[in-house]
């Protein structure tokens, strides 16, 4: 996912070569896409959950999935005052990208599609689909004018890897609303599904409000530094991409790759940020070594990584003062503004 956007850096613009890295950068993209529908199934895929505000998100999406869409009409009607709630934006993304890639399908590009959020009180347990209890939501819906869902089908539609599509290459997996399932319960959120045979489908997501959090959009810069940063990681080419991206960014970065080599060069070398793979095959663990790490250094800073969820070890990591988990793949922005907000912050140890 990295290699391609470092080397266009060095390339000029009009470079024949660029087409084909953004072809490799997209291919690249769908194949962690993949993996990550896989792990959200699995309930292994890691996300930070925030305060965010759905009507951001649905924008995003619709203007990705819909431009340039000859005979579909798009409807949309986002509340003005929706309240925010408290969520993942990529798996959000992940939700609204598979519900409106279904209605597009089932429409076969021709035909209205209509995309809402508003706030949703519940006084009485109500629903089709599911009960849904009492409380205050944020609801989204997503409608099509497409060929509908039969009962039969209706009641099997979020099962993994159930589809009625013929597989291809960018459909038929049976994955998307399957994944949309598991993302909602995750949210502690509820789905309700209403179609008819040749008429079409809508779904009705709702998302527990929040009313005590403040969303600030801010744009962040991608800015580097001189610190010392130490790399622990058994994936040569993890290491490769991850010092390439700090050497640019103009930190002195240094990398190794077990616990016990790490911790090796803490005892005869400077080290202001730990960035550390939790999965380390033989040996000690990344929670063993930032223990052992913070016994040499006490105020070490430490950044951690994997492909898999915040299980017990990361939570324990995060307790010890670990500033941050960030998920594999990396980009080149997700890593420089996480290591720079963990260079900057004061170190406390969470509680």
């Amino acid at each position: 996912v990295a290699y391609p956007e470092l080397i266009k850096e060095d390339l000029p613009l009009d470079h024949p070569a660029i087409t084909l890295l953004c072809d490799m950068e997209n291919a690249a993209q769908q194949m962690a896409e993949m993996n990550q529908q896989l792990l959200t199934l699995g309930r292994r895929g890691h996300y930070n959950v925030q305060p965010l505000n759905l009507n951001d998100i649905v924008s995003q999406v619709v203007r990705q999935s819909c431009s340039n869409r000859e005979g579909l009409h798009i409807k949309t009607n986002l509340a003005q005052d929706l309240k925010p709630m408290r969520g993942g934006t990529s798996q959000i993304v992940r939700v609204i990208s598979n519900l409106i890639t279904n209605a597009l399908d089932a429409m076969k590009m021709k035909g209205t599609l209509t995309v809402k959020t508003l706030n949703w009180s519940v006084a009485v347990p109500a629903g089709k689909y599911v009960q849904l209890p009492i409380g205050e939501y944020v609801k989204l819906v997503v409608s099509d004018t497409g060929s509908g869902i039969s009962k039969d089908v209706l009641s099997r539609i979020f099962e993994p890897f159930f589809t009625t599509k013929a597989a291809d290459k960018r459909s038929g997996s049976g994955l998307g609303l399957s994944v949309v399932h598991t993302v909602v319960k995750d949210h502690d959120g509820y789905i309700d599904v209403l179609s008819e045979v040749g008429k079409g489908t809508s779904f009705y997501l709702y998302f527990p409000a929040i009313s005590d959090e403040v969303i600030e959009q801010k744009s962040k810069a991608v800015v580097g530094g001189n610190e010392n940063i130490l790399v622990v990681d058994d994936d040569a080419m993890q290491i490769d991409v991850i010092l390439h991206i700090l050497s640019s960014l103009g930190y002195n970065a240094t990398a190794v790759k077990s616990g016990e080599d790490a911790l090796k060069h803490l005892k005869t070398n400077a080290c202001d940020l730990l960035i550390l793979d939790m999965v380390l095959p033989g040996g000690i663990d990344g929670l063993e070594t930032l223990l052992r790490a913070k016994e040499l250094k006490a105020d070490i800073k430490a950044i951690l990584m994997s492909e898999f969820s915040e299980n017990e070890s990361v939570q324990k990591a995060l307790s010890m003062g670990a500033g941050a988990f960030v998920k594999k793949p990396l980009s080149v922005n997700s890593l420089a503004q996480v290591v720079r907000n963990e260079l900057s912050r004061n170190s406390k140890v969470r509680v």
